[in-house]
């Protein structure tokens, strides 16, 4: 996972770690976990992140499969 690039488009549509917590329905600490790679993001959750941020399908690929 490119974590920098989430946290790039995060920062471009203005959606912090809380909003894509609650956006998840999961704690600001596990999502902390899985952004830093300790733990590992689910397909659904990667297509609600993907909707939330409006991702394309290249973007989502580089962030979340390289």
């Amino acid at each position: 996972m490119d974590t920098q690039k989430l946290k790039g488009k995060m920062a471009e549509k203005n959606v912090t770690q809380k909003d894509l917590a609650h956006t998840l329905n999961v704690t600001e600490n596990t999502f902390s976990s899985k952004l830093s790679g300790k733990r590992e993001f689910s397909l659904s959750e990667v297509r609600k992140i993907s909707q939330r941020l409006s991702l394309t399908k290249d973007e989502m690929v580089t962030i979340f499969l390289c």
